[in-house]
């Protein structure tokens, strides 16, 4: 039985920005490749599942609401202005776990739709993406599970509570956290 992982990490941002925007945190949500794919097996098309956690989303929150989704319909995700570290970066921590195409950026574009123009005119579509891989590389949940001797495979079942507790360390609130059902969330606001 393979373990099946989603974190959830809510990050709150004070608003530094010159126009303030409709939102009051982020929730970076990151994913077990290897869990999507045995849940998912017509679905995950990718030739390689990374077994590093992976961006599945970076979704703009309210305190009074749930994730904001479609917003806006414009501006369109431009492929053209995605290239060099950025389409490198996305391709090793924000693949599109649905395409057998390495560099398809389909599920970013579909996050960008969904949540990223939420954050727009804020962010931009590339200060989005950047803002989800920096948080992610910060956070470096996936170092933390190491550590924790959390490791992806197919042999052994985690326990909720150890993942809670990692990602907690992992985010820097293990002295203020919950352990919490499936799928994990563990929030720290800044």
């Amino acid at each position: 039985m393979g373990k099946i992982i989603i974190v959830c990490l809510l990050v709150t941002f004070l608003p530094l920005f010159q126009n303030q925007p409709d939102f009051d945190y982020y929730s970076l949500v990151l994913q077990w490749p290897n869990s999507f794919c045995r849940l998912n097996p017509n679905t995950c098309k990718i030739n390689s599942v990374p077994l590093d956690l992976t961006i599945q989303g970076l979704w703009p929150n309210n305190f009074t609401d749930d994730h904001l989704e479609f917003c806006r319909d414009l501006p369109a995700f431009n492929y053209t202005i995605v290239e060099g570290p950025l389409k490198e970066d996305l391709k090793k921590h924000w693949p599109d776990l649905a395409s057998a195409d390495p560099y398809s950026l389909s599920f970013v574009e579909y996050q960008w739709r969904k949540h990223g123009l939420c954050v727009y005119p804020t962010l931009n579509q590339n200060a989005y993406l950047w803002k989800a891989l920096s948080l992610k590389k910060y956070f470096d949940v996936t170092g933390t599970f190491l550590e924790e001797r959390i490791i992806p495979d197919d042999y052994e079942m985690v326990e909720v509570a150890d993942i809670s507790k990692a990602t907690a360390i992992a985010i820097g609130a293990e002295d203020d956290y919950d352990v919490l059902t499936e799928p994990v969330s563990v929030e720290k606001r800044m």
